[in-house]
């Protein structure tokens, strides 16, 4: 039988468990001694009672407030006023000690246990056991599945849906050959256009492994899917990478052609504490409708309905804002290429995003080639 216990060491709390990860909720009683500050700015949600999600806000640095629970991922706090909230551990100043030797096992009347959520993001590698034959791959390209429910997330948005069966999505993975897991390589996650896509945009394999970046693209993700559905899927993609390869959390990319770059636009807004990056072909929206400079009425008459706006909240467009770089790439036989060089310059340029345009002499409505993308992969880990 799987037990969990805690230690209590001046004033601190250490979650105890074998086999497998457990969260154990504390009575307030337990918890009452152990003070919890936050070091750094990250998403604090407010908690109901029967710890629905009810509000998200950014966590102001420094605030103390008195531990409740924790999973070693995120912990759950009260305020002085009875308020409870939850945040990852570590935008705080607690940090779970390891296990000793004398355990102290909490009533069972004051504690439920349940399985743990994904564990936290870090640079560790964790490589999957072959199980189906289409699990994840140390090297080379295939269709996947992961198992099991979709993994929590911290910053939920209104805009994503977040509940799937992971047993029914599947996922086309390249891992290039130079990946070994011991070091933390990037992320790309790909939204398509097209309910299949099995392969690379032409071109990108080569810089792919040279800038040391993973890339996976979920399918039956394409245009005639929701958006929460393409987005969500999207969400899962990088939680479940981070979960079996070596992935620095500072260098996931969100990218995709046409109407999946256009999906990619949108988990910036929406996600902007998974995706640091945008790498957007022939496609973007803005939050807000901007001025038409260079659309023409033979582009609105060719192309009618609108385009271009992406809902999002005031919090998550102030956010995309401070930690998102978007890059933009459009070609002079694009069908897009007035309403995107609007979309920037009346929008993310006039705004002063983090952003950049690309427009490549004689490119159609396609994914970019190799050179532009080593551009945007330049621009968004070397500009300030």
């Amino acid at each position: 039988m799987i037990k969990s216990g805690f230690v209590f060491s001046r004033g601190r709390v250490a979650l105890t468990t074998l086999g497998i990860f457990l969260i154990t909720w504390l009575g307030r009683a337990d918890a009452a001694s152990v003070t919890v500050t936050v070091t750094q700015r990250a998403p604090l949600e407010a908690v109901s009672s029967s710890g629905d999600v009810t509000g998200v806000s950014e966590a102001t640095v420094g605030t103390h407030y008195t531990l409740v629970s924790t999973d070693g991922q995120h912990v759950d706090l009260q305020d002085a006023q009875g308020a409870k909230y939850r945040i990852a551990v570590s935008a705080t100043d607690y940090t779970p000690t390891p296990p000793a030797a004398s355990v102290i096992s909490p009533p069972a009347t004051n504690s439920v246990t349940q399985a743990s959520p994904t564990p936290a993001i870090t640079n560790s590698t964790l490589t999957p056991e072959p199980v189906t034959g289409n699990e994840p791959v140390m090297s080379g390209s295939r269709t996947i599945q992961f198992s099991g429910a979709s993994p929590p997330v911290l910053k939920r948005s209104r805009f994503i849906r977040y509940d799937f069966d992971l047993n029914q999505e599947h996922f086309w993975l390249n891992v290039p050959s130079a990946y070994d897991g011991h070091e933390p390589w990037g992320l790309v996650v790909y939204i398509s256009p097209e309910a299949k896509t099995e392969e690379l945009p032409e071109g990108w394999d080569q810089v792919l492994n040279d800038d040391k970046l993973l890339f996976i693209c979920p399918q039956d993700a394409g245009n005639d899917q929701p958006n929460s559905r393409r987005e969500g899927l999207g969400v899962v993609a990088a939680q479940e990478m981070m979960k079996f390869y070596s992935i620095d959390p500072n260098r996931v990319y969100a990218s995709g052609f046409s109407g999946g770059a256009r999906q990619a636009g949108r988990l910036a807004f929406h996600q902007s504490d998974i995706f640091r990056a945008t790498i957007q072909c022939c496609g973007s929206d803005f939050y807000k409708p901007v001025p038409r400079a260079s659309v023409t009425d033979a582009d609105r008459q060719a192309h009618p309905g609108d385009y271009g706006l992406v809902d999002a909240d005031a919090m998550e467009v102030e956010n995309a804002k401070k930690q998102v770089k978007f890059v933009l790439i459009t070609g002079t036989e694009d069908f897009r290429q007035h309403y995107i060089e609007d979309i920037y310059n009346g929008g993310f340029k006039a705004e002063d995003f983090s952003a950049t345009l690309i427009s490549v002499s004689g490119m159609g409505h396609q994914p970019c080639p190799a050179h532009e993308l080593r551009d945007a992969l330049n621009f968004i880990e070397n500009s300030p």
